[in-house]
């Protein structure tokens, strides 16, 4: 499924879509990524993180209960940088990346 369409302050189109496997069971896990060029600048990887920063805030299923990552080229299938966006529902647990910090 196609979330969002729309295009860098570049010109370059991305989308976001689901992702080919899912970290989640209840909710939903998409990728955020562009379309024409695997090969982004420094200014282009900070503005798709930061589209998938603003769809995890608009679409989260609990209020600031989300997880955005960004993958570089060479990881995953896509080869292209691309951004995870992980919305968490109902029984869903993000896995702690990080030990040593108190809540």
């Amino acid at each position: 499924m196609i979330y969002e369409t729309g295009k860098l302050s570049t010109g370059k189109q991305y989308e976001i879509i689901d992702s080919a496997e899912s970290a989640v069971r209840e909710g939903s896990h998409r990728i955020a990524h562009v379309l024409s060029d695997p090969e982004l600048t420094m200014t282009e990887r900070q503005e798709i993180l930061g589209i998938g920063l603003q769809h995890a805030l608009k679409n989260a299923f609990e209020s600031e209960h989300f997880r955005v990552a960004i993958n570089g080229l060479a990881q995953g299938t896509l080869r292209t940088v691309h951004v995870h966006i992980i919305l968490p529902r109902g029984k869903d647990t993000l896995p702690r990346l990080v030990t040593g910090i108190t809540e």
